[in-house]
């Protein structure tokens, strides 16, 4: 779709099909090929998945759903969190395309998505967010003890003794970001989000960290603490939700769909705004023109 705001619905099938064929968990669900090998079927599931998407990301999502027509809704500055997180899901799809080094702001794409996530956690759950993991950001503390101390206070609690507790190995101690619950004008007595952002290769390994009772011992949270993980990938269907709960030993799934639901774009700094952009405009390059 570069250099082009509309295309057909024929065009958009053929597009999707041969991108990425059916391993869209959300999509496989509607249309199985083991059951039906009709083109008209996968397209009918298709368009359908595409304004189920419309449906309940709504402004979030920069396309228009019309029955013969696919339209770019305004270009990637509009929707930077959704072109990225779609950018990040796709390297599995395009090795050769997909662009693993620091953009000029020095930060890798693993990196931007913390933050993308931090931003969205902010519209999720109405409380603080904060980014912990590795590397430490620009003029942050560098021991873990320091920022074990660092994140204690940004989230408005209590550090816990620490001596003997950390390590300088420990880096992000399996802790990408924290968020809380905001319930009324409060967020004690709530639940805070202790969330692993996986998408590397071995993103399934993850699925026990961060451990709840190490960070249960290192700072006085005044509230639940509940793990979470967050994927780029969009599962988005009920089945694909109880699945990955499950997978990740009963941690809150994150997923593309629910990310985007958080509104990341309203909350990211300008200065992650736009490293952000000038990452998907390098990815973009690299894609297969239709």
């Amino acid at each position: 779709m570069q250099g082009r705001c509309t295309i057909s619905r024929e065009e958009a099938i053929a597009a999707y099909s041969d991108a990425v064929g059916l391993k869209d968990s959300s999509l496989a669900t509607t249309y199985n090929p083991d059951v039906s090998t009709d083109p008209d079927a996968f397209g009918n599931a298709l368009w359908a998945e595409l304004q189920h998407r419309k449906r309940i990301l709504k402004d979030g999502y920069p396309f228009i759903v019309q029955d013969a027509l696919l339209e770019r809704n305004g270009d990637m500055s509009s929707a930077p969190s959704f072109f990225f997180l779609l950018g990040v899901a796709m390297k599995a799809r395009y090795l050769g395309a997909y662009q693993a080094k620091p953009v000029e702001g020095g930060r890798t794409p693993e990196a931007l998505f913390e933050h993308v996530v931090t931003a969205a956690a902010r519209g999720l759950f109405g409380g603080s967010a904060v980014r912990f993991g590795w590397p430490v950001a620009d003029g942050g503390p560098k021991s873990i003890a320091e920022r074990v101390r660092s994140l204690a206070d940004k989230m408005d609690v209590d550090a816990e003794k620490l001596n003997g507790k950390v390590e300088a190995p420990d880096k992000d101690i399996g802790l990408d970001v924290v968020g809380r619950l905001r319930v009324g004008d409060s967020q004690s007595g709530t639940v805070t989000f202790l969330v692993q952002c996986a998408t590397g290769n071995n993103w399934e390994s993850k699925k026990l960290e961060p451990a709840a009772n190490r960070w249960e011992d290192l700072i006085h949270w005044e509230s639940n603490l509940v793990r979470a993980v967050a994927v780029p990938w969009w599962w988005g269907e009920r089945d694909d939700y109880r699945r990955w709960f499950r997978r990740f030993d009963k941690a809150v799934v994150l997923d593309r769909a629910r990310i985007l639901m958080g509104r990341p774009d309203d909350r990211l700094a300008g200065a992650d705004r736009n490293e952000i952009l000038r990452w998907i405009e390098r990815q973009a390059k690299g894609l297969p023109a239709m």
